[in-house]
């Protein structure tokens, strides 16, 4: 099984840069995954990104955002490429989210038992 990470990254300053970092880093899955950012808007002084992984992704494909830039366009483009690669689940994330350590997986056994559902929040879960 195969999934896509898509992250609309928007990166003017060193916080950005820290909060992406931190999204990227906790990333975990026992699943292969394709990493999708989309480049909505990279400072100069930031290229080229030196991505930072816990867990590496079995592949990357960094898209460059449309302009004028737009979260949705992002989303879209990812999701775009995520289906030509064939991934049987899609996570969009925001490049501020750090993810909990079997968030990914918990999401991909709800999906498997849940085939009606489209969107799952993780809500439940209140740590």
């Amino acid at each position: 099984m195969r999934i896509a990470i898509v992250i609309p990254a928007y990166i003017t300053n060193w916080n950005h840069r820290d909060f992406l970092n931190k999204t990227t880093a906790s990333i975990a899955t026992s699943h292969e995954y394709a990493f999708i950012p989309v480049l909505n808007c990279l400072a100069e002084q930031f290229r080229p990104y030196q991505w930072q992984f816990t867990q590496h992704p079995n592949e990357l494909h960094v898209l460059e955002g449309r302009q004028p830039q737009g979260v949705t366009k992002a989303w879209n483009d990812g999701i775009a490429k995520a289906i030509e690669l064939g991934c049987e689940y899609i996570l969009i994330l925001n490049d501020d989210i750090v993810l909990k350590h079997d968030a990914i997986d918990t999401l991909v056994v709800f999906a498997q038992a849940h085939p009606e559902a489209s969107l799952w929040s993780m809500g439940a879960y209140h740590d």
